[in-house]
């Protein structure tokens, strides 16, 4: 319920603060970690360098207490936190702040799934991909967004959240002020798949430049027919962007847009 990890080093390369892994040959039975509050810092690795989970689940609960992931350094990926291998994070009420990896600086989920209903995920920094989130395909990566907040966050590409080969599906929830070269609120990649039902994403930047447009749902977008490198969403050549859910702000449909059949035609804005 509470207590301080700091200031550690993984040796063999993986989880500074926390190690958790299930090795069937040893007969060792899955484990389910529970975090209502305490702090995870300034611990170091390859990759997680404050959690690092293989197989597992953790669940940061909401018992009126924050749990606080800050300030870990991965020299590969996942600077706060890595999942792999069928692992699970589960989140309901977190600070993963300051952290800093090649990939995902806040979190690095490689196989593994990730639902988010409320927390901070803030001023995390990637050199390459994810400075708040990245998120890789090989059997079955999912993300699902339905509350929290990314802000500030950044990245050479995908400052807020970077999806390569993966689906994410976003309910609602805020992804604001987060910076890349290309991509500064998402960055999609490698036939991903976005499903946006709700939400807000605004006063995001890139580099190169950003889309200011509005896009009926019901319809798809082509990479290839985007204007600039995505101040909010930067879909690269094969990825989607689908909504799902109704929002308001009616705005008339942008002409890049593609009709996919059998779709409710409801309206979203993005700015910035």
């Amino acid at each position: 319920n509470s207590g301080t990890i700091s200031g550690n080093h993984a040796d063999n390369g993986k989880g500074g603060g926390i190690f958790c892994t299930y090795k069937n040959a040893e007969n060792i039975t899955k484990a389910e970690l529970n975090f209502n509050a305490g702090t995870i810092s300034t611990n170091t690795a390859i990759d997680g360098a404050g959690i690092y989970i293989d197989r597992q689940t953790i669940n940061c609960l909401d018992n009126g207490s924050v749990m606080e992931i800050t300030s870990n350094t991965a020299s590969n990926d996942g600077g706060g936190i890595y999942i792999s291998n069928g692992g699970s994070l589960v989140m309901d009420a977190c600070n993963i702040a300051s952290n800093s990896a090649v990939r995902g600086g806040g979190i690095c989920i490689q196989e593994g799934t990730f639902n988010i209903a409320d927390g901070l995920i803030k001023s995390n920094t990637s050199s390459a991909e994810g400075g708040g989130l990245y998120v890789s395909n090989s059997t079955g990566a999912t993300v699902t967004v339905s509350g929290g907040k990314f802000s500030a966050n950044n990245a050479s590409a995908g400052g807020g959240i970077c999806v390569s080969g993966a689906r994410l599906e976003m309910h609602d929830g805020v992804i604001e002020k987060n910076s890349a070269g290309i991509g500064g609120g998402f960055f999609l990649t490698k036939n991903a798949v976005m499903d946006f039902g709700n939400g807000i994403i605004r006063n995001n930047t890139a580099a190169a430049g950003g889309i200011s447009q509005s896009f009926k749902t019901g319809y798809q977008a082509e990479a290839s027919k985007l204007i600039g490198m995505g101040g909010g969403i930067y879909l690269d050549t094969g990825t989607s962007l689908n909504f799902t859910e109704e929002n308001i702000k009616p705005y008339d449909l942008a002409p890049s847009w593609e009709k996919v059949e059998n779709a409710d035609f409801y309206e979203v804005e993005f700015q910035g």
